[in-house]
This record gives C-alpha cells, sequence and structure tokens, in this order.
C-alpha cells in the first residue's frame, strides 16, 4: 500500500492547490471557529486542579516554531467549553491534561495529533490515562483516534541482531512497515468519511512518520558511532532512494510530516556519506546537497530546519556566513520571517528582551535587576536527568563566584506548576547555594523569554554581559575540565565589558 512518486506528487499537489484556492479567494474569508467543550470523567474528584491544553499546528515540527496556538482552558463545575480561532481551513490538534499538583496525568505525545477543519464541533470526554470523543464530534475526528492508537514503536529485538547493524535495522524496517500497513488499513476502512484533501494528508502523514521513525534511530546511532556509516550505506541507499529533483516536489512541503523525513534523510545520507566530518562541515554538506537537490519551499522549510536544530553550537563567523546564504536562497515569507528570527538571536549582541520571572518569595525578577552584571541563565525542569547532570558539575564553579558582586548565576525553571519548582528547590539536586532561582510564572515553555530565544532543548545555558546583552556565540557546557575552564574564561571576559 506504499504510494509510488508520481502518486504521491500529484497527489500532494492536488491537495496543496486547493489549499491555495481556499486561502486566495476572498469570499472565504477568515476559517470558521472550532467549538470544543467537554467534562470531566468520574476519575476527578477536584477539578480546580485541572488544567487543559489545546495545541494546534499548522505543520509538523517546523511548525512548533512558527506556526503554533496554545490555549489553557479552564473547567468550571467538571465541564469547560471555549472556541479556537484557527489561521486556515485545516490544522492538527493536540490534546493535554494536567494536573497542577503532580505530574501531567495525560500525555498527548502517546496518542498524536488530529487534523480538524475549520468549523468543527469537539465535544470530548475527559479522563485520567485518556479521554474520547461524544456527540456532536464529526465521525472522521473520533476514528482517528484508531489510527493514533497504532504507534510507530519497536518490538523486542534479540540481543544478538544489535551485533548486525543492518539485521538490526532491517528487522526495525519490518516492524514499521508492518505498523504503517495496519494504520493505512484502519485509513483506507473510513475514507469516506474524508475529502479526498484530508485522505491523502493523513495517508502521506502515515508514510511519512515510518520513513522518520526509521530514520531517526539511525541519525542517533550513526551520531554515537560514525564508523557505522560504511555498513548502513546500502541499506540507506536500497531504501531511500534519491527524491525526484522536480519542482513539483516542493508541494509536498504542506503535507504535515513529509518535511521532517526530508530533514532526517538528508542529515542520515550527510552522516553516512561524510562519517568523520564535525557538525559545522556536514552542515555545509547538507548546504550543498539541498541546493542541488530541492527547490522551493521544500528547500526553505529544510533548511529551516537545519538552521533551528543544527545551528546553535556552530562558531559565530560560520553562523554569519550561513546567514548571508540563506538570506539569498529562501524566498518563502514565513521563512525568511524565522531566519532574521534566528539571526537576532545568534548573530547580533541585542539586549535581552523584557521579562518577569517569579522568585520564590513570589516577588518579580526583570532584566533591570541583572543590570551591570554577567548573568548565567541555566533553564531547567523538574525530573530532567541532563539537568541534574549539569547542576552538579556547576556547583563548584557557583561556589567559586559566591562572593563576586559582579557574577549571577540565574536558574530557570520551566515547569508548569509552582509546586514542582519549590520540590526540586528544596531538593536541592537541581541548584546550588548562591545561585538565584525562578520560574516562568505558570507559563512553562510558553514564556515568552523561552519562546522568543526558541529554547527547545533542557538544560539550556544562555550568558548576559553586563550591558544586559546576551552572548551569541557557542557557551562552553561545564561538563568535563576542559570545558569548565573554558567556561569560567568566557565569565572572566565579559566581567569588563
Amino acid at each position: 500500500m506504499e504510494l509510488n512518486k508520481n502518486s504521491f506528487l500529484i497527489i500532494a499537489g492536488a491537495i496543496c492547490l486547493l489549499s491555495a484556492i481556499i486561502n486566495m479567494n476572498p469570499a472565504h474569508g477568515r476559517p470558521s471557529p472550532v467549538t470544543i467543550s467537554g467534562e470531566l470523567s468520574s476519575d476527578f474528584k477536584n477539578d480546580d486542579n485541572v488544567i487543559i491544553e489545546f495545541n494546534c499546528y499548522d505543520e509538523i515540527s517546523f511548525g512548533n516554531t512558527i506556526a503554533f496556538q496554545h490555549y489553557q482552558v479552564t473547567v468550571k463545575d467538571g465541564k469547560f467549553d471555549f472556541k479556537l480561532l484557527p489561521k486556515h481551513d485545516h490544522f492538527y490538534l493536540e490534546i493535554a491534561l494536567y494536573a497542577k499538583d503532580v505530574d501531567m496525568i495525560y500525555n498527548p505525545y502517546d496518542k498524536g495529533r488530529l487534523l480538524v477543519r475549520a468549523g468543527d464541533t469537539l465535544a470530548i470526554s475527559l479522563g485520567k490515562t485518556d479521554f474520547r470523543f461524544t456527540n456532536p464530534t464529526p465521525e472522521r475526528i473520533s476514528r482517528q483516534s484508531g489510527i493514533l492508537d497504532i504507534q510507530y514503536r519497536f518490538p523486542a529485538i534479540a540481543r544478538e541482531a544489535y551485533s548486525d547493524k543492518v539485521r538490526l535495522f532491517s528487522l526495525r524496517k519490518e516492524a514499521l512497515d508492518e505498523i504503517a500497513e495496519k494504520k493505512l488499513e484502519v485509513l483506507h476502512g473510513m475514507q469516506h468519511l474524508f475529502s479526498e484533501m484530508e485522505y491523502s494528508q493523513i495517508r502521506n502523514d502515515i508514510i511519512s512518520m515510518k520513513h522518520g521513525a526509521l530514520l531517526n534511530t539511525m541519525n542517533n546511532a550513526l551520531y554515537r558511532d560514525p564508523n557505522l556509516s560504511s555498513k548502513l550505506k546500502e541499506f540507506f541507499h536500497t531504501n531511500f532512494p534519491p527524491l525526484s529533483n522536480d519542482t513539483t516536489l516542493s508541494v509536498l512541503e504542506c503535507s504535515g510530516y513529509f518535511p521532517e523525513f526530508v530533514y532526517l534523510r538528508e542529515l542520515v545520507q550527510a552522516r553516512l556519506s561524510h562519517p568523520q566530518e564535525t557538525l559545522d562541515n556536514l552542515i555545509v554538506k547538507i548546504w550543498e546537497n539541498l541546493n542541488q537537490s530541492y527547490t522551493g519551499v521544500l528547500r526553505d522549510r529544510v533548511w529551516i530546519d537545519v538552521l533551528l536544530r543544527l545551528g546553535k553550537p556552530l562558531p559565530y563567523n560560520m553562523k554569519v556566513e550561513l546567514y548571508k546564504k540563506s538570506k539569498v536562497l529562501i524566498q518563502g515569507k514565513v521563512y525568511r520571517q524565522t531566519l532574521e528570527i534566528w539571526a537576532s538571536n545568534h548573530l547580533s549582541q541585542s539586549e535581552i528582551v523584557d521579562f518577569s520571572l517569579e522568585k520564590p518569595d513570589g516577588t518579580l525578577l526583570t532584566p533591570a535587576d541583572l543590570r551591570g552584571k554577567v548573568v548565567v541563565m541555566d533553564f531547567w525542569f523538574n525530573g530532567c536527568y541532563p539537568c541534574l547532570v549539569l547542576a552538579k558539575s556547576m556547583k563548584p564553579i557557583i561556589n567559586q563566584y559566591q562572593t563576586d558582586s559582579r557574577v549571577i548565576f540565574l536558574g530557570i525553571n520551566v515547569d508548569k506548576q509552582k509546586e514542582r519548582w519549590l520540590s526540586a528547590l528544596a531538593s536541592g539536586k537541581y541548584v546550588s547555594p548562591g545561585q538565584l532561582n525562578v520560574y516562568t510564572n505558570g507559563l512553562g515553555k510558553n514564556h515568552p523569554l523561552i519562546t522568543h530565544y526558541q529554547i527547545t532543548g533542557f538544560p539550556t545555558l544562555m550568558v548576559l554581559d553586563p550591558k544586559g546583552r546576551v552572548y551569541n556565540k557557542t557557551v562552553p557546557v561545564p561538563l568535563s575540565k576542559e570545558t569548565s575552564a573554558e567556561f569560567i574564561a568566557l565569565i572572566e571576559s565579559l566581567k569588563d565589558n
């Protein structure tokens, strides 16, 4: 049930053409609101403790950065009701359910995202472990859950298979193929519920997710052991032949998960072809192949993904060079805007954006409170193991500067629940004496400070000079004797700026 190349392009072209016609038609106007209502199940004894979130994505992966809407909905007497204002006629909806004083109850990533149409009415019953749709939710939405329930997970594989990497990845591919076939079979059984565009979009997503899952594991394996490249080259070229360089390939940009697949394909291909290259040289190779193999919005989109995901640790001079090249290459308006945001975060010595962060005593910290000092900002969350590792390495450095009033170490917690943050502070595992601690006022990763600087991984270190400007070159992460020395040298160099 795999799509061949020509049918894939034709179907995707029809999708984008129809979407463009709809969006360009003045009579169409703004997409109609989506009404969402529902109730909590009897699992909940106190609805005051519940937070419901609805996240909207126009695209997957890259959409997390530039095409994202976030709603927090209050619950009253066990019920909720609100209107969502979509940007486009179709979007992906993700549902998340939290308790204020404990871990997330319902993990949205376990189930996935639903393709929703503007004007839909959704009714939802939320439980502690799952949710279900009730009337008058359209059947095409409620039955998408049956597809999402079949998840891309690798089955147990005999230990001896791990010594033969080609066999290991062949087994993983067989498992992913079987899962995709099950998803496509379920989708085919409900084809009559969808428009041709919706059916094709979900079908393309299923196939792209399958490819992306395998490529992601290959990328991780090659990152850990570049010497695997000689063993996996043939497997890669057999299963991921070159994509057409026909300009019509760019229309697949609007198929939710397809650009994610292309990004991973280009990254794995670069690692296989140049296994011993440093990250900066690897990015140059990806750049060269994108220019040779792709055109239009798909090339723009994949290249922006490369910058956002891989560009942060690059040397400053290389970031400048890539920015200059990208300005010539990228034509799409939304991608040019994202490029400029990336440049403002990485290339110029600009002042930190205005913010307020809550201290344990309830008072607020602002940039004015930090002026005149070197500020080391450490973004972390409770339950993050790498955050614990970094915190342990930071302790002797923070202790070294305890009597130096020109340096502040600022721990910024991104948990949504204040109680989780305070609990982590009390444990002493994530913080050090002499460190100033704040949290993102219940906004978590949606705090303006986090979204402006596109912080997606934790822990993350950011450094300000005494004038309140962001240090935009690579910050050495003090996890070894050598990098700790580099980190201290950086602090010392900034103290007199």
